[in-house]
């Protein structure tokens, strides 16, 4: 088989796991996606070239649990992926190497359906995505009855009853 770590592994742990995994499972190859595929720019470009050339992914994008686009992308594809948890990708690179190597036959029976599935260090399992939070509204203020059983008295200003001439003189408009 052919296992590609992304670009959120580091190199060194491909051309690390290489020698010891081969020396077990001959036939199979582990690269990285700067290695063998330095020239494409986008995700999407090298995803779709990994799937033409029977590549599976081993990757360490642990924060996709939260981010729906990034598990459509990942499943729109079709091969198998791989990821690590957070708490995976926490560890130190001998530790994670170590734990990868340990259980390398699980991952690769993972790897062998055409499907998302998550490593948290013991065991890998089939991704099930989250149900989707609810969305937080703010309450909204309820409308205040301002209905009254009686009406204000209509009151004319101080000093002014109504029959009075204003207090002040007025300058004659010019028509």
């Amino acid at each position: 088989m052919n296992f590609l770590l992304d670009e959120f592994l580091p190199q060194d742990l491909a051309s690390g796991l290489t020698p010891i995994l081969r020396s077990r499972f001959s036939k199979d190859v582990i690269s990285h996606v700067n290695v063998e595929y330095f020239a494409e720019r986008s995700r999407e470009d090298w995803k779709r070239k990994a799937k033409e050339h029977g590549w599976s992914i081993l990757s360490g994008d642990h924060q996709f649990k939260d981010n729906s686009a990034k598990i459509a992308s990942w499943r729109s594809l079709g091969f198998p992926v791989v990821i690590c948890t957070t708490e995976v990708m926490r560890i130190c690179l001998h530790q994670r190497a170590a734990m990868l190597l340990y259980r390398w036959e699980s991952i690769r029976d993972a790897l062998m359906k055409p499907d998302l599935h998550v490593f948290d260090g013991k065991k890998v399992v089939e991704f099930s995505e989250p149900p989707p939070k609810p969305l937080k509204r703010e309450p909204r203020a309820t409308p205040v009855e301002t209905t009254s059983t009686h009406e204000a008295p209509q009151t004319a200003p101080v000093g002014l009853t109504g029959t009075e001439e204003p207090p002040f003189e007025l300058e004659p408009s010019s028509r």
